[in-house]
């Protein structure tokens, strides 16, 4: 018989009892684990929130560290109160690329102004590049501080008429708006060649398009305006938080050190490479206070002048960027302006040449072009050790100049590539001392080197020019007067490459003479505040004029002595210690003269300029060969410095 299934309906209650229960476990464990992690996350951005707070705090403590260093408080406690009881400070801050410069005013005292300046700076170009309006000051590179000393003013200053004290900062009406450090007054060019204000670059600066747009607390009538100029004194706080006191918006660099030169010629070799386009071409002027490059005719002497200090650095700064720079500018020249050329006196003989135009657009070739590219082109060899990459052209361009040479040990200096015209009235006094030491230096550089191209009939003819070249110009030079005496850098260089094989009596009273000249010539004297910046500098025909003041004319003096340092210290070391003397004299005008941050932050483009050397402590514009020869003699008195410490 079939058994009657049992009834389910309690089992079902029960087991829907049992799944109701673990599906509101299932839910309340899942709701308590999502509670947990919230909470978890929650600690995570709190942490985060809290640490990134406590990271700012310890940056902005230690960032400001600067504030209590001996130097700025020495400034701040010096700094006087103006007419008005107030004490007046700017800050300058700079990333590299943006600069904002801001004063701050206060009753209380001058680190309370100091405090007020630097709080206020916000980014100038923030808008313009779509950037977030973050401070300028969470994140700067460099920061200068100017007090303010002393304040003239001219409550109806007549700007068509009257010009503004010498190295002063002005500010306009009341102080609210506007007020210029005399830097800014410089890098804006608020102020023309015939020393009056303009005040269409106010206007610029400001952001107006006319004077109509001005703020309106400032009030003027036609050609009058009320002015207060000021003076200050100033501190720089670099990016390793140094602090150093300035001396005209510089540093004097009283002490001189292989690490600072090393840099100086660091910063320099990294402007001339930045300066060196892919195709090989430089750009060789430039100027920084309104970031142009005037459209010049170019120049292939400089060209390879430049080349030449770039491959003399590369052997102590092994930058990737110098060498393709370096490579670059000289394919630029074998590839470009390096040509077959008739020798000069040697009818039927072919060699190579640098061709350039010359007046009436024939093509000429000229020695001084020739000498400097093949000089760049040794140093290369010697720098690099790359003995093949231009060998050929380095032989070709050696027996173009030494063809060049007459028998008197002179050289003709230009010639017509396709008819042989020798243009033997042109003289240019330069490219002599050129040839020798170009001829020198591959003589001693290729010494060393095993090559079948550098065969010993060539190195002894190589010997010969250069010693005839030599004795010429020695010569030459015993016949003038002291007055008109030429300190020519480039045969010191020659005298210091062949010292060991050829040195005769001319040529030693030639290099005495050099440096007793030097030594009249050279002011050290100057010891009251307003010149202590122009030490260092030779009197150009007795005078301390604009000229005297160049910094490559400085630095030519400075890197002649300096190469035949070594070679005086055998003959006689008490001349070879005045000769050195001279060389640090000018060094430290020199540097003075270099586009450091604390001056290159007031140009409009502070990265590109920096490491440059300008015209002089007066002038702002640069060229290629204002900062080779001040790099040539920054490494030469570098490694007499280095060798004299170890």
């Amino acid at each position: 018989m079939r058994r009657r299934p049992q009834p389910l309906g309690k089992e079902i209650v029960q087991v829907n009892n049992l799944r109701n229960s673990l599906k509101l476990r299932f839910k309340s464990e899942r709701k308590s684990k999502q509670r947990n992690q919230l909470w978890t996350i929650a600690i995570i951005i709190i942490f985060v929130i809290v640490i990134n707070y406590l990271v700012v705090f310890l940056y902005r403590r230690f960032s400001q560290q600067w504030m209590k260093d001996p130097l700025v408080t020495s400034l701040l406690e010096k700094t006087p109160k103006t007419k008005n009881g107030q004490y007046i400070v700017f800050v300058t801050m700079c990333n590299g690329r943006y600069t904002d410069v801001k004063h701050g005013k206060s009753s209380k005292s001058a680190f309370d102004a100091l405090q007020r300046a630097y709080s206020s700076i916000k980014s100038p170009d923030a808008r313009k590049i779509g950037r977030t309006r973050s401070p300028l000051n969470k994140n700067p590179l460099y920061i200068k501080v100017d007090a303010i000393m002393s304040i003239e003013s001219k409550p109806k200053f007549n700007y068509a008429e009257e010009k503004p004290p010498p190295r002063a900062g002005f500010a306009i009406g009341d102080w609210s708006s506007m007020a210029f450090l005399y830097e800014q007054v410089v890098g804006s060019t608020l102020i023309d060649r015939n020393e009056k204000i303009r005040w269409d670059n106010i206007g610029k600066l400001w952001g107006a398009s006319s004077v109509k747009e001005w703020p309106s607390d400032i009030h003027y009538e036609d050609f009058v305006a009320p002015l207060d100029f000021f003076r200050t004194q100033a501190i720089f706080v670099d990016n390793k938080q140094k602090v150093v006191n300035l001396y005209k918006g510089h540093n004097l660099f009283h002490e001189l050190t292989p690490e600072l030169l090393y840099e100086s010629a660091r910063m320099a070799g990294d402007y001339l490479a930045r300066q060196t386009h892919i195709d090989g071409t430089m750009v060789f002027r430039y100027r920084p206070r309104s970031d142009t490059e005037p459209d010049d005719d170019y120049n292939l002497a400089r060209h390879a002048g430049t080349a030449y200090s770039i491959a003399s650095l590369y052997s102590s700064y092994k930058s990737p960027e110098l060498l393709s720079a370096l490579k670059a500018s000289l394919d630029y020249l074998v590839n470009q302006k390096l040509v077959v050329c008739p020798i000069a006196y040697l009818p039927g003989q072919k060699a190579k040449c640098v061709m350039n135009e010359y007046d009436h657009g024939s093509r000429w070739t000229h020695l001084g072009a020739n000498a400097l590219t093949l000089l760049a082109m040794v140093e290369y060899l010697n720098s690099t050790q790359d003995v093949f990459r231009y060998l050929d052209s380095i032989v070709g361009l050696a027996a173009w100049i030494s063809g060049a040479q007459h028998e008197d040990g002179s050289f003709v200096q230009y010639q017509e590539i396709d008819t042989n015209q020798l243009d033997e009235n042109s003289f240019v006094r330069d490219c002599p001392g050129e040839a020798t030491f170009a001829m020198a230096r591959l003589h001693h550089v290729a010494s060393s080197v095993k090559l079948k191209d550098f065969s010993k009939d060539r190195l002894q003819n190589w010997k010969a020019v250069v010693s005839g070249a030599l004795d010429f110009l020695v010569e030459r030079e015993s016949k003038v007067d002291d007055d008109d005496f030429v300190i020519d850098h480039w045969v010191l260089y020659a005298i210091a490459e062949i010292d060991r094989w050829y040195m005769t009596k001319g040529i030693t009273d030639f290099v005495y003479r050099t440096g007793q000249i030097a030594q009249q010539r050279q002011v050290r004297q100057h010891d009251n505040d307003d010149n202590l910046d122009k030490n260092g500098i030779y009197l150009h025909k007795g005078v301390e004029d604009a000229q005297s003041l160049r910094s490559y004319g400085t630095a030519t003096k400075t890197e002649g002595l300096c190469a035949v340092y070594s070679t005086m210290l055998m003959y006689d070391p008490e001349m070879a210690d005045m000769f050195l003397e001279s060389v640090k004299w000018g060094m430290r005008y020199q540097l003075q003269t270099q586009f450091r941050p604390e001056q290159a932050m007031y140009m409009k483009a502070p990265d590109k300029v920096i490491g440059a050397f300008r015209k002089s402590i007066d002038e702002t514009e640069t060229q290629n060969d204002y900062t080779q020869h001040n790099l040539s003699s920054l490494l030469c008195l570098a490694r007499i410095l280095e060798a004299q410490s170890s």
